[in-house]
């Protein structure tokens, strides 16, 4: 099986997909690991994005744990 993808359908007079866009770019820029653009298309609304997978932070058990990924995080 090749990568995953998420494809972000965001309607844009619901939504705001170009300032998701222009977010995920700014922080990317400034060294912060964000979930790569493949694809985009802000005036229809839809992004198709890395997908970093199923690991949920609700599912880990220990709060020893939850904070290491915590401090992981802000180190980053």
């Amino acid at each position: 099986i090749g990568q995953p993808y998420i494809v972000m359908d965001a309607p844009p007079d619901k939504e705001k997909p170009q300032a998701f866009y222009d977010l995920s770019q700014y922080l990317a820029n400034q060294g912060i690991h964000t979930p790569g653009i493949f694809k985009a298309d802000t005036t229809l609304g839809y992004i198709v994005l890395e997908d970093f997978g199923d690991r949920l932070l609700s599912h880990i058990d220990t709060t020893e744990d939850k904070l290491n990924y915590y401090y992981h995080a802000v180190d980053i």
